[in-house]
């Protein structure tokens, strides 16, 4: 078995581009954002460390330099089929796949929500 040995290749890499998404997905019974930067209210166990924040903070404290690091962003967004009456964060439902960078822009350039 191969084991990355994450502390050398901090310090021969110039650069440490982090995904920072896809925390949330299919496996995911729930409506909740999929690259969410704080945790979610509702988040607990491992839960609280599905986020940006944690994921950059665990890399930080395990000795990558911030100077070398990148965080990805998605350009693209998650749709979800909900199974109940409720329509907030949290509520139960099933991921059916992503939603492309285009499609997110058209939508939210048009007057559909309300910020």
């Amino acid at each position: 078995m191969f084991l990355l040995n994450i502390f050398r290749v901090f310090r021969c890499a110039d650069w440490f581009h982090v995904q920072t998404y896809d925390y949330r997905g299919s496996r995911d019974k729930i409506v909740e954002h999929h690259s969410s930067l704080m945790p979610a209210t509702s988040a607990d166990g491992d839960e609280k460390y599905l986020n940006e924040d944690s994921a950059i903070k665990f890399l930080i404290n395990s000795g990558l330099e911030s100077s070398k690091l990148v965080a990805g962003l998605p350009a693209f967004g998650k749709k979800f089929r909900l199974i109940s009456d409720l329509h907030d964060l949290g509520s139960p439902a099933t991921c059916v796949g992503s939603v492309p960078y285009t499609e997110v822009k058209k939508t939210m350039s048009c007057s559909c929500f309300d910020f």
